[in-house]
């Protein structure tokens, strides 16, 4: 049973910008869906502002679908 946190943040507050950081999180998420067979509701997409550390507690905690990235048809 694979889970998955996959975070993409292209704009720090303090540092230079990540650029291209949340396309790549969902090319990712999409690899461990469609290459690796990892079940979509396993995988959390936090990007950006919705990357933040109360995100990825509620990812690690229950999964907060809300916060969840959807993914790529």
């Amino acid at each position: 049973n694979a889970y998955a946190v996959i975070i993409g943040v292209e704009h720090y507050r303090d540092i230079v910008r990540a650029d291209y950081a949340g396309r790549d999180a969902i090319s990712v998420r999409d690899y461990f869906r469609y290459a690796l067979g990892v079940p979509a509701e396993q995988i959390v997409t936090l990007t950006d502002s919705r990357a933040s550390l109360s995100d990825l507690g509620c990812a690690r905690v229950n999964g907060c679908r809300s916060t969840i990235a959807k993914p790529a048809a």
